[in-house]
């Protein structure tokens, strides 16, 4: 799996999460947290072999802002935790 962030046109930025594999079908489950304000979500979905999702304001209702943290959950590996750059 591999994560990176684009520019919003809306707002914030928006998650890239790509599954490398040829063959795996995962699903992944995205939980954001900004500690200053207090707030927190949540967004499932699933990722074919090769696939993208883009995940931000319009899938979770949330625009992902620098410093917040996230964490990517796959069934049957570890989870994948971040700051948003």
């Amino acid at each position: 799996m591999k994560v990176s962030f684009r520019d919003s046109l809306i707002s914030g930025k928006v998650l890239q999460v790509r599954n490398t594999s040829d063959s795996a079908n995962l699903y992944c489950k995205v939980r954001a947290r900004n500690y200053t304000e207090g707030s927190k979500a949540s967004y499932s979905f699933p990722l074919g072999p090769r696939a993208m999702k883009e995940v931000g304001l319009l899938e979770m209702d949330w625009a992902f802002r620098t410093g917040e943290s996230v964490t990517i959950e796959v069934e049957g590996f570890r989870d994948l935790s971040f700051e948003v750059p």
